[in-house]
């Protein structure tokens, strides 16, 4: 039997974000042979639409860059979802301590976003196979009672303050604030929660 259920984020906690945003952008323009700058601006004019940055939808976005560069939609989508941009934006730390972990506990996602690209996600970069897939949540908006409630006694991995200020109103719950910018690392808590 497993000892914890121990939930992480996707975005800034398995995933820098900010490199994963660089390759992808960086590898569709080279494969396609796209401006580098002309794909910047389209993709900031439809960022700018956004009401939040939960709101932002990855195939909504290459629809745009279709209709404005004239590539198709699936050349786009494919030179996207290239499963090394993936693997090369996860954190250092990520797949020794998904390894640790699995080993003596049941670890899930709890993220907001599209479920399509968050699942591309993990799948992309090799790590859904260390997850359960009854303990995978994902939602537009996660902080939800009803979405918590789901979780029962876990512990919950989260890059943002908002979110972890948040759990702490669940007594079954015990977050853990990973702060990447100041250094933070899936190792350090690996003690935390052990």
């Amino acid at each position: 039997m497993k000892n914890k259920v121990i939930y992480f984020d996707i975005d800034r906690t398995l995933i820098d974000s900010v490199k994963l945003r660089e390759l992808t952008r960086g590898g569709m323009c080279r494969e396609l042979n796209l401006d580098r700058e002309n794909v910047n601006n389209i993709i900031d004019d439809y960022i700018k639409t956004l009401n939040h940055k939960n709101d932002f939808c990855r195939e909504d976005m290459l629809e745009i860059i279709s209709q404005k560069t004239g590539k198709s939609y699936d050349d786009l989508k494919s030179a996207h979802d290239r499963s090394e941009y993936y693997v090369g934006s996860m954190f250092d730390d990520v797949m020794p301590t998904l390894e640790k972990l699995s080993k003596d506990n049941l670890l899930g996602i709890y993220s907001e976003g599209f479920l399509d690209y968050q699942m591309d996600k993990l799948v992309l970069s090799g790590t859904y196979k260390y997850f359960d897939k009854d303990k995978i949540i994902i939602s537009r908006k996660k902080l939800s009672s009803e979405l918590v409630d789901k979780m029962g006694e876990a512990i919950v991995i989260d890059d943002n303050l908002e979110v972890i200020e948040y759990l702490q109103n669940f007594p079954r719950i015990t977050s853990i604030w990973l702060n990447r910018p100041d250094g933070d690392s899936l190792n350090k808590l690996i003690n935390e929660i052990n």
